[in-house]
């Protein structure tokens, strides 16, 4: 009886285990996607410079 227990206990901290991974995954692929929008946004709001005379020949 004590088998059953034991596997229940294990299959359910592996449960828990691989739904923490994929929610902090998750997190982190939110994050860098409001990263690529920030910077996106910055981008099109900042002036592109303007080379020199030198430089453009």
């Amino acid at each position: 009886m004590a088998l059953p227990i034991a596997l229940l206990i294990a299959l359910s901290l592996a449960s828990g285990l691989v739904r923490t991974v994929a929610l902090f995954a998750f997190a982190v692929v939110a994050l860098l996607r409001g990263a690529i929008v920030a910077v996106d946004y910055l981008a099109e709001r900042v002036p592109a410079p303007r080379l020199g005379w030198e430089v453009a020949r």
